[in-house]
């Protein structure tokens, strides 16, 4: 099992190439927000813990859609996984948002041969 989580992050590293400009978009506007409407240092936090999940959100989706593709067999495994690494964020629509941007960013690097 310590392997297949070990594929998982590597996979999602390389695929979060492509991602990582918009992650860092993400990451800087939550910034800006707390400059601007000059939050509080919690409100900052949570700002910040929101694009942090929604990164670890992207980025599981990405992993999971390049080894579903590498290894079809293993399906049902990558599948407990991605659902582990998304349980503890929180339903929302940010978290389907990222989850989407994470399986495109996936299916641009698959794409690209």
């Amino acid at each position: 099992m310590k392997s297949r989580i070990l594929v998982m992050t590597l996979t999602a590293t390389l695929v979060l190439t492509a991602f990582d400009s918009q992650a860092a978009d993400w990451m800087a506007r939550a910034s800006k927000a707390c400059e601007i409407a000059r939050d509080s240092s919690q409100g900052c936090e949570k700002s910040r813990a929101l694009v942090s999940s929604a990164i670890a959100a992207a980025s599981a989706v990405a992993a999971y859609v390049v080894l579903e593709r590498l290894y079809p067999d293993q399906q049902p495994d990558f599948e407990v996984m991605l659902a582990v690494a998304v349980a503890d964020i929180p339903e929302s629509q940010a978290k389907a948002d990222a989850m989407a941007r994470g399986r495109e960013a996936a299916t641009r690097v698959l794409s690209n041969p």
